[in-house]
């Protein structure tokens, strides 16, 4: 790829695993000059930037694993942003490595629009997003014919506050429980807060629902239970985690043993 097309790019990095790096993400990364990357990444795949200045900007301290050396304590979004701006108007080829997909509950609407108003070049890199990707590689469809037609995908956490806040998460709930899958992300410190909800807005207790913590990592773990049990049995879960609730769950039981 040529090095020069735009002085900023978007990248989604995918949902943990470094193999589910898209090759357009491998070539972006090949011609950077600088790489600021989430807390979240493997980092395995900075070894595709071998050349780049590698910046953590990490907002957090616990992670699956701690594949990242912590060494950026809880940057605030606006100084990120002002680095990229510093880098990319220094002449230098920078990447913003985030995990899943730049655009999807992430912050990389606000990154976009900041290089805009700027008048700074950038590209968006697409990433495979956890919502979908950690759910099928254990064996779950978020849809299936004659189960599932629909589902929705939600965030717990608060754009004010974040996730350490007991505050009750922003979701339509009449809405969403008449979904046949739902999707959360970001939610395990709010796990008794969405079981609750749901239960309060009409799902039973009997309702098929799985934790999946680390998804897609060398150390991932599962728990798989219904609204009435789920908080007990994923006690032990760390974050990251993805939450699937619906009909959907049970059908791994079908084909679990061959995968």
């Amino acid at each position: 790829m040529s090095k020069k097309k735009a002085s900023v790019y978007l990248v989604g990095a995918g949902p943990g695993d470094p193999s589910l790096l898209t090759l357009q993400a491998v070539d972006v990364l090949g011609a950077s000059d600088v790489v600021l990357y989430d807390r979240l990444l493997d980092k395995n795949i900075l070894k595709y930037a071998p050349q780049a200045k590698h910046i953590p900007v990490g907002k957090k301290a616990r992670k699956c694993g701690d594949s990242v050396p912590e060494k950026s304590n809880a940057q605030k979004q606006k100084e990120i942003i002002s680095e990229l701006i510093r880098y990319s108007n220094a002449g230098l080829v920078v990447t913003r490595l985030k995990g899943g997909d730049p655009l999807i509950f992430g912050r990389g609407g606000e990154e976009m629009m900041a290089l805009a108003e700027e008048g700074i070049p950038f590209t968006l890199v697409p990433g495979v997003s956890s919502f979908y990707s950690v759910a099928e590689l254990v064996g779950i469809p978020i849809t299936y014919r004659g189960v599932a037609s629909s589902f929705g995908v939600f965030t717990a956490h608060s754009l004010s506050k974040g996730l350490s806040q007991i505050e009750d998460i922003d979701i339509d709930w009449e809405l969403a429980v008449k979904m046949p899958t739902l999707v959360f992300l970001m939610g395990l410190s709010k796990l008794s807060q969405i079981v609750s909800n749901l239960l309060q807005n009409g799902r039973a207790p009997e309702t098929d629902i799985a934790v999946i913590s680390c998804g897609t990592l060398p150390n991932q773990k599962i728990a798989i239970g219904n609204l009435g049990d789920i908080i007990e049995k994923a006690r032990d879960l760390e974050t990251p985690a993805t939450i699937i609730v619906g009909d959907v769950v049970a059908l791994r039981k079908k084909w679990a043993s061959s995968i």
